[in-house]
């Protein structure tokens, strides 16, 4: 048609469809399908063309875009850029995939004249890249993780032959091969690949012109592929649109249908379908859909579920329609509304459409339904920003004006949802906006809630991943001044790493947290890096590099801060197999030391085919919470204040309130980094509920509602279904088809209810108290169902033909219920029936396979399915994804029949041997109640091609978990589940019974058994004593029959008087016996029991010198150490047993000798190491020793040398009734002593059941036909009358015959031991695990042991012992212990931990082959008790019982003051000298309430210390000999009559020297004052709320001298002049006053005279008073131009608002601190 100009046209198309086993099945004619295109694909169209490139493309109007993309796939084989001079090169070519990357390279063969071309071009880079993604805006590339591989790499290759003429050059023939490649896992591994190939050749020249199509053509565009405007089908439906009612009828009707009673498998493919049936619907459709189906309770909620989805703009019109006429609930309109905004189409159109929802009137009068829909808009601008160059202002106009309203108006609320939506949008234009509310960038920004700072910081999160340089400007700023709120400072450290910054800008970082003074913010920062340190992220290697060298720097600061302070944590891992990974970052962000964090956040992010995205990310802040917590007492209520209250306050120039915390609490949730949702918990909220619950004539209305709907019937049914992810990327490929990568998450969830309600009687009045009194009936029938499907799809898709690879991943779920409940709660009775199973039941069911699929418009029942797992498929086909050039010879010629040279191709491997499938099945049987939980595994893969996640993942495998009766000998009729638990009238009956009957039958016995057993003992302890009288020193004493029969036994550490003797390791006990007057022995519970000792002096016989060594092992482990508080009295009994033996001894003895002096005797304990010859005689012993004792350590010994010693009193007190000692350490302790707890265990029942009624019963049964019962039956036990406490559980197995048994047994006998025993098996004789706490002295530390030990276990468990034994060396080292490799008792194990400090622990953990110690591991929270007091170890194990507080208890900071000293509560001193009688604020409740407020007064004669409260006023005078004035509300009070207590919580006491007020309810804990020193303390609730010279009442204030107008300062003299209350005139005591001062020279400012005055007042003597003492100080000032108003008054001042003028300058001021007065002042 001319030179350039060229007429393309179709002749005789033919469509082929092959779908199997390649090369096996044959190519089947699409005949239909060709006769539907023939008519387009017949259109001629027109080019452009010359020099091998092609131009524009002229085409009828009618011809689709889908058909003119298959003739641009065939003009892309034309394109072809030849270069005269070079044989090689490469270029940018333009193509039908975009301008992508080319490479040629000519060979030219000039005798045959011939030219071969080969070009190639790699499809991943492209300048111009032809592709749409849908659903992953949210993501972010990650380029270095495509460096260890690509997930989808795509190449294409031409190959012209061409014959030189004379005008250029002609082609011959072309061959086209283009491979795309795509895995979710690394490419090594394999992939799957669709390859698209196109042969073209020259069969004739035929020289003749040829005519112009009469049709009408216009210009369609160039060779790019172009995307049709079309609705894309899904790529797993291809439906027709034609009769678009009638399938959307058919569609909605079927899935109402078989999700009647449980959701079908088929659900989540019906509902998809439906979805593309809504999406090309008419807004006439769906109108008449609605009207049909509107009144049909299913149909209408399956629509109103689906329609949002779709989110097409008829639907949005829909919508919006039905929510103006009223026609929807508020529930579905804001489930409707939530779910287009998330859904819409992320272009102009969908913006504008949002923006009219948001205008709604219905919008504004819901606030969560506002609150969420703004959200989903800021993401919808993200969405919707992505797509554009540059976003409009028009989109971001929403958000940017209801921030700056807010501001404004100074609404918090509204600043925080405009922040949050703001930083949904994550857009660059929105900085300037959230600047204005950060500190340091706007004049109003100071006045700003922290809060709101907070949220301005984290708004910058998703701006930081366009431009991480602007933001690390301005976060860097945030983070490093220091005046700003600790808090806001650690959140602006987490966006500052999430820029990934460099090594230059984390080292200026570090150097300003070395000089960091606030701890928290140093822990924060400092825990974040160091776990950062050790990611394997590929993305953040860079970043983990920065923080190492920043970590060494701050190590020795900040290494052993415990959790205590705030923390950042990160954990990241990495697969380069799979080439996934998951980060995890969780914050905790502390104002105090307590345990629990005031915010705490938790960031998850995920890696995965080659992008990242923060997946999850969850926050709570609960400071609002936690201090309500706190609070111990009702929360106090603002009434009246004292007009002193007020007259202090007007005194304290420019006092600002802090702003009180107004949510309790605030949860948020973000998913892909979008924030979905977030709640507040006010005060106002929690008030409505408590209004709600106290109303009780609305609250037995709703009770009386509910109990009538059940009374009548609940049969409801109820579907969910919820499209989770539609994720797809579509890409052209050479044959102008578009290839689609699709990923689909569906969830159809369902629940079928039947329930009824019966009352015996029924009551007259449905109120709580007659519901207490009824016997209720419930019978239910339950079935709780969810389906989900996950599809990958990789494959062509067009509205005419789909074909492709599908792996698809379905679960069932279902769970049924059938049940009748009868609770009677007066009785405390509950029991359950249920029918016993009679069918099988599929629980669960899961199933992956993966399928080839083909399947066209005009043919769709004949769609094809070839499962991929089919035998023989893997060698011939799956090899060729991996390396598609191996393939056979046969095979090219079938697809390509060319030239190609023979041999050419690789020959075919031989075929492997294909494994059967793999299955695996297992069932867990119930006998007893008639079922079995069974469970079958199937896996047919591919995996044994090539190992790998790729080829595991391809195939078929199915999991299925069931529930299927099981036949027994006599049929099963019911299951039943019966509690009863102990009522109250029960126990108090049942324990006055038990009263009574031992007042009348059991004294009478227990006393006579009792004395029996005195009579007994006491005549065999006479008649020994008869025998061996002269063998025993007896003390005088004038009750020593009473001593001998309340002699206890116990031990005592005491030193020698010889000096020489004296060694460190020599152990010297002393029996001990009970004082008359208690000073100095230790009185048990069980005085009056007759307790025995003998011990030998000397001792040679073998079998007592081996219980000596079993004693002496036993000290060695700290069995038998004794304490160092146990003291000796001075009238003992000790007897001596006269031994005479000769005999050398073993190398190595321990042996006990005898030394008495003044009628106390005590005995020696010696260890010896060499031959030793023993000689005993009558009333004295010798010792012949070649060496020396060795010595036992020192204060610094190894912690592994270190033994526990058990508290005094385990050897004195009851020991009662179970046994937990070894079988060698009863035997030594038999030889030792005669213990009490026989005795009192004889005494005592070993079955609680004897004396108290169980506290609950739990029967779970099968009944038969017959009416017998089997199953199982739990009672348990608990004894709280006595000192000793026990419990005990038995379970026992209730069919005849049955002996299995589980027993547990638990007592605590006294406060320093509790014993549990676990037995089980046969009759509970088969196993057995015993566990022992015993209180005790690790060093001189208070300590804990706690041992556990077994004889016998079951395999299995061992088997988990074991396992976890091996993960406890992992763990051990972790936390940083020390390991010693040491074989100790198979069966035991051993846990010590001391209490070294109210921080830290020292662990020491023994098991049968390691010892793990740990020297001071601090623990996340303070102790709640102190360490080092007696009484710990005096309350033993109820110590247990208080730490519950550590949870809500934070440890209070002190400030004193100590002559002029002052040391705030951030303990950071300093020296101030206060003028005379002028009052400073000490500390005060610093928020509106003002709770409370402590002045000090300092005067020649005396110091005062005032307290003001709302209902009190306190003060307290010292005077100039020391003694305290008290005076309450003015009346003077005397000590005497102390201590004094107000009903409003206030108490006053004498404490040591002074006087201790107390007011815990107004949040003061204590205020001590002694006349010289003054200590204040404050509730833990109260933390960072006070003011004053004493600070904010935390420990690690940031606003460490902060003044009354919250202005922070540095200079010390400027910040206490702040807090003084000046005089009002010279006649008052204070002679001081404020007032602003002129600087006395004009300044030039900006090349202007001004005049400048101080911003804040400075200390001045007041009128008709001179100054003689001064100090200098340094103020800001504010400057005026000169000719502004002349001299203006301080009362001008501060009507202009002069205190928030900026400081243009700092000078120095003479501030006046002392002053002389005339006369008439006096």
């Amino acid at each position: 048609m001319g030179q350039k100009n060229h007429l393309l046209k179709i002749i005789s198309p033919q469509i082929q469809e092959y779908s199997g086993i390649w090369p096996d099945d044959q190519f089947i004619p699409a005949r239909k399908l060709t006769r539907k295109l023939s008519v387009q694909l017949s259109k001629p169209i027109r080019f452009e063309y010359s020099n091998g490139r092609v131009g524009n493309i002229y085409a009828p109007p009618d011809l689709s875009e889908n058909i003119l993309n298959i003739y641009r796939g065939i003009l892309d084989i034309l394109q072809i850029s030849i270069k005269k001079t070079q044989n090689i090169y490469e270029l940018q070519e333009n193509g039908v995939e975009g301008i992508c990357h080319a490479s040629y390279v000519i060979q030219e063969d000039k005798k045959a004249g011939r030219i071969t071309v080969t070009k190639s071009k790699d499809l991943n880079r492209c300048q111009e890249k032809i592709s749409v993604t849908k659903g992953a805006a949210y993501t972010q590339s990650c380029e270095i993780c495509q460096l260890k591989g690509k997930n989808l790499r795509s190449v294409s290759t031409y190959t012209y032959a061409m014959k030189s003429t004379e005008d250029g050059a002609e082609i011959s023939e072309v061959i086209s091969q283009e491979t795309h490649q795509f895995t979710p896992f690394n490419e090594l591994d394999g992939a799957a690949s669709t390859e698209s190939r196109q042969h073209l050749f020259l069969l004739e020249l035929i020289n003749q012109s040829s005519s112009m199509p009469t049709e009408p053509m216009e210009k369609r565009g160039t060779l790019r592929y172009q995307f049709s405007n079309e609705l894309l089908q899904m790529p797993m439906h291809l439906v027709k649109t034609s009769l678009n009612d009638t399938q959307i009828a058919e569609a909605l009707e079927n899935l109402v249908q078989i999700n009647q009673d449980k959701a079908h498998p088929d659900a989540p493919q019906k509902f998809l379908q439906l979805i593309q049936l809504l999406r090309s619907a008419t807004l006439k459709n769906l109108q008449s859909i609605w009207k049909k189906n509107a009144p049909k309770q299913n149909h209408r909620r399956w629509i109103l579920d689906t329609l949002p989805t779709t989110a097409t703009p008829e639907a949005i019109h829909f919508i919006q329609t039905r929510i103006e006429q009223g026609e929807l609930t508020q529930v579905e309109a804001a489930q409707a509304l939530v779910f287009v905004l998330h859904s819409i189409k992320a272009d102009c159109h969908g913006v504008d459409n949002a923006t009219v929802l948001l205008s709604s009137p219905y919008m504004q009068r819901n606030p969560f339904l506002r609150r969420v829909t703004l959200l989903a808009y800021g993401s919808l601008v993200q969405r919707y920003c992505t797509t554009v160059r540059t976003c409009p202002d028009e989109a971001l106009q929403p958000l940017h004006e209801l921030v700056i309203e807010a501001r404004s108006r100074v609404q918090e609320g509204e600043m925080i949802l405009g922040l949050k939506a703001i930083g949904n949008a994550g857009q660059p234009a929105s900085m300037k906006h959230i600047q204005k509310l950060l500190p340091g960038f706007g004049n109003a920004a100071s006045g700003i809630p922290s809060r709101v700072q907070g949220e301005a910081v984290m708004a910058l999160r998703n701006i930081a991943k366009k431009e991480p340089r602007k933001v690390q400007g301005i976060i860097v700023q945030l983070f490093m001044n220091k005046r700003n709120h600790a808090e806001v400072r650690m959140r602006a450290f987490i966006v500052l790493l999430e820029t990934k910054p460099t090594l230059a800008l984390i080292a200026t970082v570090t150097d300003s947290l070395a000089r960091e003074t606030n701890l928290h913010l140093t822990s924060f920062a400092h825990s974040y890096m160091k776990s950062l340190a050790g990611t394997s992220l590929p993305d953040l290697q860079s970043l983990a590099a920065t923080c190492n060298i920043a970590v060494k720097r701050l190590n020795q600061k900040c290494d052993r801060l415990g959790y205590r302070y705030s923390k950042g944590l990160h954990f990241g891992a990495f697969k380069d197999k799979i080439l996934a990974g998951i980060d995890a970052n969780f914050y905790l962000i502390k104002r105090s030391e307590g345990i629990l964090p005031t915010a705490a956040v938790a960031n998850f992010k995920v890696y995965g085919l080659g992008v990242s995205t923060d997946f999850l990310e969850v926050g709570i802040q609960a400071e609002g919470l936690q201090q309500a917590l706190w609070r111990n007492s009702p929360p106090y209520r603002r009434g009246p204040r004292n007009n002193s209250t007020q007259r202090i306050m007007e005194k304290v120039s420019g006092w600002k309130p802090m702003p009180t915390i107004k949510p309790l609490a605030v949860a948020y949730i973000k998913l892909f980094g979008q924030e979905l949702a977030f709640v507040e918990l006010n005060q106002n909220d929690i008030q409505e509920a408590v209004k709600l619950m106290n109303n009780q004539a609305r609250k037995d209305g709703l009770i009386k509602k509910l109990i009538n709907l059940l009374q009548r019937g609940i049969t409801t049914q109820w579907t969910k279904p919820l499209l989770v992810t539609e994720i797809r990327h579509i890409v052209p490929t050479a044959l102008g088809l578009p290839l689609e990568l699709a990923f689909y998450y569906t969830v159809v969830s369902a629940a079928a209810v039947q329930a009824k309600v019966r009352f015996t009687p029924v009551p007259s009045n449905f109120t709580l108290p007659q519901l207490l009194n009824t016997s209720i009936q419930l019978d239910a029938q339950l079935t709780p169902s969810s389906v989900k499907d996950v599809i990958a799809i990789m494959g062509i898709n067009t509205p005419l033909i789909q074909t492709g690879v599908e792996v698809q991943l379905k679960t069932n779920t279902a769970i049924p219920a059938n049940f009748t409940a009868r609770v009677h709660l007066k009785n405390g009775n509950v029991k359950i029936e249920t029918p016993p199973w009679q069918q099988e039941y599929k629980l669960f069911s899961a199933r992956s396979r993966a399928f080839a699929f083909s399947r066209n418009i005009e043919d769709l029942a004949a769609a094809k399915v070839t499962p991929i797992h089919k035998f023989g498929t893997v060698n011939r086909n799956f090899r060729l994804a991996k390396n598609s050039s191996a393939n056979h010879e046969q095979v090219m010629e079938t697809v390509l029949p060319l030239t190609i040279p023979r041999g050419s191709v690789c020959t075919a491997e031989d075929t492997p041997d294909i494994p059967s499938p793999t299955v695996h099945q297992a069932c867990a049987k119930a006998n007893t109640f008639g079922f079995e939980v069974c469970y079958k595994t199937s896996a047919e893969n591919i995996a044994f091609a090539t190992n790998s996640p790729l080829y595991k993942v391809l195939g078929e495998k199915s999991i299925e978990v069931t529930i299927n009766p099981v036949i027994t000998p006599n049929a099963i009729k019911k299951l039943q589940l019966e509690l009863k638990m102990q009522t109250a009238d029960q126990f108090i009956a049942k324990v006055s019974h038990l009263m009574k009957k031992r007042n009348r039958s059991d004294t009478e016995t227990t006393q006579s058994e009792d004395k029996l057993a005195l009579l007994k003992l006491n005549k065999f302890y006479r008649a020994k004593q008869a025998k061996r009288e002269h063998k025993y020193t007896m003390s005088s004493s004038a009750s020593s029959s009473q001593t001998s029969s309340r002699r206890s036994t116990g031990f005592t550490r005491q030193p020698d008087e010889n000096k020489k003797e004296h060694t460190s390791n020599q152990h010297q006990y002393a029996p001990k016996a009970e004082s008359r007057d208690g000073d100095h022995g230790h009185r048990g519970p069980n005085r009056g029991s007759p307790r025995l000792i003998t011990h030998q002096s000397t001792s040679s016989i073998s079998s007592a010198d081996q219980s000596m060594h079993r004693h002496s092992k036993h000290a060695r482990h700290g069995l038998f150490s004794s304490s160092p508080r146990a003291g000796t009295s001075s009238s003992s009994t000790v007897r001596h047993r006269k031994t005479v033996n000769k005999r050398p001894s073993t190398k190595r003895r321990i042996s006990i000798s005898k030394r008495c002096k003044d009628g106390k005797c005590t005995l020696k304990y010696t260890k010896t190491n060499s031959t030793i010859m023993h000689r005993s005689e009558e009333g004295h012993s010798t010792w012949a020793s070649s060496s020396k004792s060795s010595e036992q350590g020192s204060a610094n010994a190894n912690i592994f040398q270190l033994r526990f010693k058990p508290s005094y009193v385990n050897l004195s007190q009851n020991k009662g009734r179970l046994s937990f000692e070894s079988s060698s350490e009863s035997s030594s302790e038999s030889r030792m002593s005669f213990s009490s707890s026989s005795s009192s265990s004889s005494q005592q029942s070993l079955f609680l059941g004897d004396s108290v009624p169980p506290i609950f019963s739990l029967l779970t049964q099968a009944i038969t036909t017959d009416g017998k019962g089997k199953g199982y039956q739990a009672n348990v036990y608990m004894d709280n009358s006595m000192e000793q406490r026990a419990v005990q559980l038995f379970v026992d197995e209730l069919e005849e015959g049955g002996s299995w048994r589980a027993c547990v047994d638990a007592e605590m006998p006294n406060a320093h031991r509790a014993v549990a025993v676990l037995k089980w098996g046969k009759d509970c004789r088969d196993y057995k695990i015993a566990a022992k706490a015993t209180t005790g002295h690790f060093e001189h530390h208070p300590a804990l042991l706690i041992k556990a030990q077994w004889d016998k276990i079951p395999q299995s468990l061992k088997e988990t012992v074991e396992m976890m034994a091996d993960e406890l060396a992992s763990f051990a080292f972790m936390l940083e212990f020390s390991e010693r490799h040491q074989k100790s008792p198979s069966h035991q194990l051993w846990v010590i931990a001391a209490a070294t400090s109210q921080r830290t622990l020292d662990v020491v953990v023994k098991t049968p082959w390691h010892i793990f110690s740990r020297r001071a591991l601090l623990i996340p929270a303070p102790l709640p008790f102190d360490v080092s007091s007696p009484s710990v170890q005096q309350r033993g194990l109820h110590v247990l019982t208080d730490l519950p507080a550590m949870i809500s208890v934070t440890s209070t900071a002190e400030c004193t003051v100590v002559q002029n000293k002052f040391t705030p509560f951030s303990e950071n001193s300093f020296e101030y000298q206060m003028p005379e009688d002028c009052a400073h604020v000490l500390v005060q409740d610093c928020t509106p309430e003002l709770k409370f407020i402590v002045l000090i007064r300092h005067s020649a004669e005396s110091l005062s210390v005032e307290l003001s409260l709302p209902f009190s006023e306190i003060e307290i005078n010292s005077t100039t000999i020391g003694n305290l004035q008290l005076f309450i509300n003015g009346s003077k009070t005397s000590l005497a009559s102390l201590p004094f207590t107000d009903p409003r919580s206030l108490t006053i006491e004498r404490s040591d020297n002074g006087l201790m007020i107390k007011a815990p309810q107004v949040g003061l804990e204590k205020l001590y004052f002694d006349g010289k020193a003054i200590k204040v303390a404050v509730t833990p609730w109260m933390a960072g709320s006070t003011c004053g010279l004493c600070g904010q009442g935390a420990s690690q204030g940031r606003n460490e001298y902060q003044q009354p107008n919250r202005r922070n300062t540095e200079e010390i003299l400027k910040f206490a002049n702040s807090w003084l209350l000046p005089g009002e005139n010279c006649k008052d005591t204070c002679k001081l006053m404020k007032r602003t001062v002129k600087l006395e020279k004009l300044v030039s400012l900006h090349g202007q005279e001004t005049k400048c005055y101080s911003v804040e007042p400075v200390l001045r003597c007041q009128f008709g008073c001179s100054p003689i003492e001064t100090v200098p100080v340094a103020y800001g000032f504010h400057c005026l131009p000169v000719d502004s108003l002349a001299n203006p008054t301080d009362e001008q001042m501060i009507s202009a608002n002069f205190g928030q003028k900026s400081e243009d300058l700092t000078g120095t001021v003479e501030a006046h601190t002392a002053c002389s007065c005339s006369s008439e002042c006096r």
